[in-house]
């Protein structure tokens, strides 16, 4: 029998979300861990803390220094999603990279009433 889930997960981001960053890393720095403090008043030595860092080793990772071995990686992202629970750097990717599903839809109707105008 199969076990169907009574929760849903409802993804609500504000549109135009990628063009405020041109990368996650400085989507992190300028925007995610910023408000943050602004939203929750979690400031960012604690963000640090609880993704194993010193806050001036997070600092160095978000940092655009080619020069800096230090990057942040894929599994410090999963540190700051599972101690955070603030899911904005999946809502960035999905802005930036996912589909744009008004646009396919409008651009379907638009052929289906091009389609059912043909027919009368």
């Amino acid at each position: 029998m199969p076990v169907l889930s009574t929760t849903q997960m409802t993804l609500n981001f504000e549109a135009g979300i990628s063009s405020q960053c041109s990368t996650l890393k400085e989507f992190m720095r300028e925007e995610a861990i910023p408000n943050l403090y602004r939203e929750k008043g979690v400031p960012k030595k604690h963000v640090a803390a609880d993704m194993d860092l010193s806050p001036s080793e997070l600092t160095r990772k978000l940092s655009d220094n080619p020069n800096d071995p230090r990057n942040f990686t894929i599994e410090d992202l999963e540190r700051y999603l599972g101690s955070q629970k603030d899911l904005s750097p999946l809502y960035y990717l999905l802005d930036k990279f996912g589909s744009d599903r008004h646009g396919e839809i409008a651009e379907l109707e638009a052929r289906l009433a091009t389609l059912k105008a043909g027919r009368t």
